[in-house]
């Protein structure tokens, strides 16, 4: 289909359900105050325009323009407007007229409103656009990322928006709801095969100034040669964090988008599992480690560890076949996921019952203790071999105690950061200790 063709289909879909004025005398009434207001606002434009000429002669000393002082923006949807008039980034998003053609295009597919290019180059083998959806004041409604092959035309990239299904080397993601100053794009390359891979795309406003820094300790910051965009393709991915700083302010910093599906192989499947207490089905660790992965993303640095594996019968809500995982977390600490899946007979293994994440400030694999808080002062705590007793403790005072089943412990203690929970062997000797967590040393920045 041609953009002509395209054109004319669009628009015969818009107006095929308009109807005329069935009065002759109320469309004429009408087309003349049309035209008093055109006259009307003309009029006060060129008084607006004479008004300003004489504020800017006049407005600094001895006659001279006032000085012009660049204010930065403030609040984010200041941010936004600023990131929408930004240029757009990008060698193909230069070019002015695949850029004008690219955004008549999706304008007329996605009747989404006005549409602004935020970004279009080739990476590796594949063509990428990121577009905006723009409110009439300015403001963003959400953005359109597109993907097709290198070099492909603008009718052709944003063909990927309309084709049902997408074509296997295309793809195309949307989002509404409003935008964030600090654009996040992550586009698998294909409709249908994820191993082809994907782009992840970080686009900030014109002026501003985006940084990468690696795992595992994701400090040491590099400024991006792009300046105010970043981008990552199949070949250079990498388990990083992004920064942006504007004027010196550091306004936003979060993991960068993981990428692509997360699969392990079956040598990182015996890695997770060394070390595992209880019974673990091996497939469905292997389902909730990449889970856990694609999830998390870089906020953790180490692959998940699979902690403990086992059924679970009590407290109401948590009955069933449940597995917990844990791995290191940026800034500190571990974070762990428990999920539970029904065991009923029959039940679909893949459909979680329970989940939640839980931070510890100690190591909960191999022997560790891992306390995973609950509702209703309620607590689970892993323990290691040869504990038959679990102890809550604050300030050396003990709170509770339980019973060791299978390595698992239910214990009534508050979620509170500073808990201890001890495992005692048969003697009353502390095997380990494990300590509650009180969240995330170091997360997402929005200082917008």
């Amino acid at each position: 289909m041609t953009l002509d063709e395209l054109v004319r289909r669009e628009l015969s879909a818009m107006v095929e359900d308009v109807l005329p004025e069935p009065d002759p005398l109320g469309r004429l009434q009408a087309r003349r105050r049309r035209a008093r207001r055109t006259r009307t606002i003309a009029a006060c434009a060129t008084a607006m325009v004479a008004v300003a000429g004489v504020a800017v002669t006049t407005g600094g000393p001895g006659g001279s323009p006032a000085p012009d002082v660049a204010q930065p923006p403030s609040g984010p949807a200041e941010w936004v407007r600023q990131l929408i008039a930004s240029p757009p980034r990008g060698a193909v998003g230069a070019d002015a007229a695949f850029r004008r053609e690219l955004m008549q295009i999706v304008a007329l597919t996605t009747r989404q409103g006005t549409v602004r290019l935020l970004y279009a180059d080739d990476v590796g083998d594949s063509r990428v656009a990121v577009v905006a959806f723009v409110r009439g004041d300015g403001s963003g409604t959400g953005t359109a990322w597109m993907v097709a092959p290198r070099g492909a035309t603008a009718l052709v990239l944003a063909s990927a928006l309309t084709a049902a299904p997408p074509q296997p080397d295309a793809n195309y993601k949307m989002s509404s709801g409003g935008m964030e100053p600090f654009v996040l794009a992550n586009l698998s390359l294909s409709s249908t095969n994820a191993a082809m891979g994907s782009i992840s795309i970080g686009i900030a406003p014109a002026g501003c100034q985006v940084s990468a820094a690696d795992l595992p300790s994701a400090t040491a910051w590099k400024v991006e040669p792009t300046g105010s965009y970043v981008v990552r393709g199949p070949a250079d991915h990498r388990a990083e964090w992004w920064r942006v700083t504007c004027d010196g302010v550091v306004r936003a910093e979060q993991p960068a988008p993981v990428a692509g599906s997360q699969t392990i192989s079956e040598a990182e499947l015996d890695q997770a599992l060394s070390g595992t207490r209880g019974t673990v089905d091996r497939e469905r660790a292997r389902e909730a480690v990449e889970a856990s992965m694609l999830t998390h993303g870089y906020q953790l640095t180490e692959r998940p560890a699979v902690v403990w594996g086992g059924t679970l019968t009590e407290p109401d809500g948590y009955a069933g076949k449940a597995i917990v995982l844990a791995a290191p977390i940026v800034g500190g600490g571990w974070m762990g996921d428990l999920t539970v899946t029904s065991d009923r007979p029959n039940a679909n293994p893949r459909i979680v019952v329970t989940g939640l994440n839980f931070f510890t400030e100690s190591e909960p694999r191999g022997q560790g203790v891992a306390v995973i808080p609950l509702v209703d002062d309620l607590a689970y705590a892993i323990v290691p071999d040869g504990a038959v007793t679990a102890r809550a403790m604050r300030g050396g005072r003990e709170l509770s105690r339980a019973d060791v089943h299978g390595n698992l412990a239910l214990l009534s203690m508050p979620a509170e950061p500073g808990i201890g929970v001890e495992a005692l062997d048969a003697q009353g000797q502390i095997l380990e200790v494990g300590m509650v967590g009180a969240g995330p040393r170091r997360g997402a920045i929005s200082n917008w």
